[in-house]
């Protein structure tokens, strides 16, 4: 029997925002566009953005300055060395 694989909206602008920020296309330090910008990108709620951000702010590829935006975390921070 074929198995319906469901697709999470918040996780579709989450790898899309990670694939961007691995392959340099936003760079460390650079701001994101605003929540209005990546709403009507995705075409999608205000909710499901933050679900996003949070997700990746949790991962450690952004972070947030209060009344500002989100931004990429620095290359050289923990979370993308290789440990072993």
């Amino acid at each position: 029997m074929y198995k319906q694989t469901e697709v999470v909206a918040y996780k579709v602008i989450e790898n899309d925002l990670k694939d961007k920020i691995c392959n340099g296309s936003i760079k460390p330090g650079e701001r994101l566009p605003s929540m209005v910008d990546l709403c009507q990108e995705y075409n999608t709620s205000s909710t499901t953005v933050k679900k996003s951000l949070d997700s990746l702010k949790q991962a450690g590829y952004i972070y947030a300055k209060k009344r500002v935006g989100y931004f990429v975390s620095d290359i050289e921070s923990d979370h993308f060395k290789i440990k072993f």
